[in-house]
């Protein structure tokens, strides 16, 4: 029986993570506090780049700040690709399928979900309509457990799969080199602080720690995907995203069968525009004017990353003067232009990496060899022979999917889990708990949960 492509990276005795941890990498900006810096800014001078732990007082002042006009929204050049150039940039909204929970089932359930993922389990009953969940198991009994498998909902950062999957077709094809050197300090032109909770900053660190940062500050394109995977960094994100183009990454999603993602728009272009205080009226009514036209958020969302990216005047401005966007305004964003797919458009996705299903058996072999980046862990290489995963969140949305070879199954498993909705104090609570991650290894893992699932649907 093929077990995959052996792609098992040999872990560190002592390494603690049972599964990988959720990476703060999309949006976590609910609990930081961010002092909102007068919109008279700004010429700057960094004079050093080290910084204050979050509760120390400030160090020497090393930025200096002279009043100058707040710059306008830059104007999109005809070289500005605009995302929704193939895809749409919403979905029309489809209603929730509520389950058909069998009363005892959910009994027999309730007594074999592990603690640490109870809350997971307690919220898809108590707010069905706002959980999309796939579970698949093949071999065996082949079962499958399904919740709301056709509503879109936001994918937050599991959209990244969409750029690997362009990213890997691409150096398969010979047309992008996997060993290209790119300079940390180009890379730093895709990054914007505040907006990844420390995830590209951490990156870059464990990157210097193992040894792989260049004497002349370079990294690996190889590596650049990495660390989009691995860590889910923004800035790395985008930077494979203008590399390969609007246009591809979107053709991309539409060769894979998803017929249900909306475009996939850079995160300079979310953030940015989400909070956009260039706009008259600031955030709140960038968002309300985004949503009633949605395609100028893709024309003023890509003028304003083109010229964070390109422009270091601009750039540094806008560091100096970002802000915190109230949660509900993020939420309101993240719900309706973050990208949006069905969850088993997904489940069906990860099905196609775990069987090596792209265009070729080289490109397969090219995604899986990032995606699968959880076998480092001592502890996964004794209970999976593969395992795949990647996560995301933003305000009120958390999503993980996973594939894996469990060695206690005869093909693979398939858990794709979105919680959308979420009240802030739980989300809060669950970016340190991670339920949905428990509740998907748990599945993933233990034979009899996706069947005892099921029944528990009524299904």
């Amino acid at each position: 029986m093929w077990l995959g492509l052996g792609l098992v990276i040999s872990g560190c005795a002592g390494e603690a993570a049972v599964l990988p941890l959720s990476p703060e990498a999309d949006m976590p900006l609910v609990g930081v506090t961010v002092t909102e810096i007068p919109p008279t800014a700004v010429s700057l001078l960094l004079a050093s780049p080290t910084a204050s732990a979050p509760n120390e007082p400030a160090a020497t002042p090393t930025i200096l700040i002279t009043p100058s006009p707040l710059p306008t929204i830059p104007p999109l050049s005809d070289n500005t690709a605009v995302c929704g150039q193939i895809l749409p940039l919403t979905n029309p909204p489809i209603p929730p399928s509520p389950p058909n929970f069998n009363p005892a089932a959910v009994a027999r359930f309730d007594q074999l979900v592990p603690d640490n993922a109870r809350a997971a389990w307690e919220r898809i009953q108590s707010h069905p309509q706002d959980v999309g969940l796939v579970a698949i198991r093949l071999g065996g009994d082949g079962s499958t457990a399904v919740l709301n498998g056709d509503v879109p909902m936001p994918l937050a950062s599991v959209v990244k799969l969409i750029h690997l999957v362009a990213y890997a077709e691409a150096v398969a094809a010979g047309e992008l080199d996997p060993l290209r050197p790119v300079s940390l300090v180009e890379l730093d032109h895709y990054f914007l602080p505040r907006s990844d909770g420390r995830s590209h900053a951490e990156a870059i660190e464990v990157l210097r720690e193992e040894g792989r940062v260049q004497p002349n500050e370079t990294i690996t394109l190889e590596t650049v995907a990495e660390i989009m995977m691995r860590f889910s960094s923004n800035a790395a994100t985008d930077y494979m995203h203008f590399l390969l183009g609007q246009e591809r990454i979107e053709q991309t999603a539409v060769g894979l069968g998803l017929s249900s993602q909306t475009a996939p728009c850079p995160w300079l272009t979310q953030f940015l525009a989400m909070d956009n205080h260039l706009r008259p009226g600031g955030s709140a009514t960038a968002v309300e004017t985004y949503l009633a036209n949605p395609a100028l958020y893709a024309q003023e969302g890509a003028a304003l990353a083109e010229a964070y990216r390109l422009d270091s005047d601009f750039r540094v401005a806008q560091r100096a003067t970002r802000w915190q966007p109230p949660i509900e305004v993020q939420s309101l964003f993240s719900e309706n232009l973050n990208g949006q797919a069905t969850p088993n458009e997904y489940a069906t996705l990860m099905l196609r990496l775990a069987q090596n299903d792209l265009n070729s058996p080289e490109s397969s072999y090219f995604a899986r060899r990032l995606l699968e980046w959880p076998m480092r862990f001592r502890v996964n290489q004794d209970v999976f022979y593969n395992l795949a995963y990647k996560d995301g969140n933003l305000p009120g949305i958390l999503t993980t999917a996973y594939y894996a070879y469990p060695q206690n199954a005869s093909g693979p498993v398939v858990v794709i889990l979105f919680y959308r909705h979420i009240p802030e104090q739980t989300y809060r609570q669950w970016r340190r708990d991670i339920p949905h991650d428990e509740f998907a290894r748990w599945l993933l893992r233990e034979p009899q949960a996706i069947p005892a699932l099921r029944a528990a649907l009524g299904q």
